[in-house]
């Protein structure tokens, strides 16, 4: 999704970035699906105590430990691209561009 491209081309690409990594990826997809599992399930007996109010207590809760996974995903996404890619393709400061910064207040300021 983050690259617009399409299905098959996906594919290769996820297999390019995860290539001679694959111990790495099965790893972090189980200890966060089992890290998961184990959230919901403390959750679901936080949440039973609650009687009638369980199911929003359970949705309050979770809100805590799902957005876990797409961060973990996401961020397991850029280190491959970053591996892959050393030069990267996002923007980054300059050293000329501070100085200028600093110039031009300092010659605002009195």
């Amino acid at each position: 999704m983050i690259e617009n491209k399409g299905i098959f081309e996906s594919f290769s690409r996820s297999r390019s970035l995860t290539g001679g990594r694959w111990l790495k990826t099965f790893g972090l997809a189980l200890v966060f699906g089992i890290g998961v599992l184990i959230a919901s399930g403390i959750v679901d007996l936080i949440a039973g105590i609650f009687g009638p109010a369980s199911s929003v207590v359970s949705g309050i809760l979770s809100a805590f430990y799902v957005p876990v996974i797409p961060i973990a995903l996401t961020v397991y996404y850029y280190s491959n691209r970053a591996r892959i890619e050393p030069g990267g393709s996002g923007p980054s400061p300059t050293a000329t561009s501070v100085p200028e910064m600093n110039r031009s207040i300092s010659a605002v300021s009195p």
